[in-house]
C-alpha cells in the first residue's frame, strides 16, 4: 500500500486506477516471491537449471492457455512450487520413449483445443480473443513438440513434461 501511494503522489487517479496500481505492485511482490521459493528449493536440490527450463516451458504455455488458480498468494506458492519441483523431479527420473511422448504432447494438444484458455471471473476473454488465445495455445505445444523431437534426451523430457503438466492445470476441478 505504501508502494501505491508514494507513486500515486502527485497524480490525479481514479479509485479504479488506483487500484489497479496497488494490485499491480502486490502481483509483482507475489512473483517476485514465488519464483525466488522455486528457486532457491531448486538450488537446495541441486536441479536449479533443469527447474528453469521446466518452468520457461510451463509459463509459455501457461500465459495464453490460462489454467487453475488458487485462492490464497500461500496456496499458489506451495502448488506452483510443487508443480515445478515436482514436476522437474519426475522429468529427471523417468525414462520416456519417443512414443510416450508423442502420446502426451497429442493428449496435451488435445487437452488444449477443447479447453484452452482457461480464464477466471476476475480476467474473462472476448470471443475474439478466446479464439486467439486457443490458436496461440495450440502453435505452443507444437512447437515443444518439434523441440522436444529435435533436442532427445532430458532436454525433451522435460518440455513434454511441463507442457503436459501445464494441460492438466486446464482441466475442470470436479465438484465431488
Amino acid at each position: 500500500m505504501k508502494m501505491t501511494k508514494m507513486c500515486a503522489k502527485n497524480k490525479d487517479l481514479t479509485e479504479t486506477e488506483w487500484w489497479t496500481m496497488f494490485f499491480g505492485f502486490e502481483n509483482i511482490i507475489h512473483q517476485i516471491l514465488l519464483f525466488g521459493v522455486i528457486g532457491v528449493t531448486a538450488f537446495c536440490l541441486h536441479i536449479f537449471w533443469w527447474t528453469v527450463l521446466f518452468t520457461l516451458t510451463f509459463s509459455c504455455l501457461r500465459i495464453s492457455a490460462g489454467g487453475c488458480h488458487l485462492k490464497t498468494s500461500l496456496g499458489c506458492t506451495c502448488m506452483t512450487t510443487l508443480l515445478m519441483i515436482g514436476g522437474t523431479e519426475i522429468a529427471l527420473s523417468v525414462d520416456l520413449s519417443l512414443a510416450v511422448e508423442n502420446i502426451l504432447f497429442v493428449t496435451g494438444l488435445i487437452i488444449v483445443f477443447k479447453l484452452a484458455p482457461r480464464r477466471t471471473e476476475n480476467y474473462p476473454v472476448s470471443n475474439e480473443e478466446d479464439h486467439y488465445l486457443k490458436k496461440k495455445s495450440v502453435l505452443t505445444v507444437c512447437i515443444f513438440w518439434g523441440l522436444a523431437i529435435i533436442l532427445p534426451g532430458t532436454f525433451g523430457k522435460m518440455m513434454t513434461i511441463a507442457m503436459f503438466t501445464e494441460t492438466l492445470t486446464l482441466l475442470p476441478k470436479s465438484h465431488a
